[in-house]
């Protein structure tokens, strides 16, 4: 799913290619094969410089909603909101 969210992005990012992005809830894609390593694929395949997370990863989210991916994904919400606890903030329900 947090894939559907972000794919548009990464697709124009890497240019040249049609593959779908992986199925399943994004926990468990990350067992069989984490997420950078289906982005670094992606990007190798679009003929672009390979996936470098520091430089590519604030350009894949720049444009989402990353509220999205956390609604969807109940590790990422429990991460945030132990982040916003521990900052006296107001958690994601």
């Amino acid at each position: 799913m947090l894939y559907c969210i972000v794919w548009s992005t990464i697709q124009k990012l890497t240019k040249k290619h049609n593959k779908a992005a992986p199925d399943g809830a994004p926990e468990t894609v990350n067992h069989s094969k984490p997420p950078s390593k289906h982005i670094k694929e992606i990007f190798e395949i679009g003929h672009r410089k390979s996936y470098n997370k520091p430089r590519d990863a604030g350009r894949i989210l720049r444009e989402n909603d990353l509220s999205i991916a956390i609604n969807q994904c109940p590790e990422l919400k429990s991460f945030i909101n132990t982040i916003l606890e521990v900052c006296n903030g107001t958690e994601i329900t």
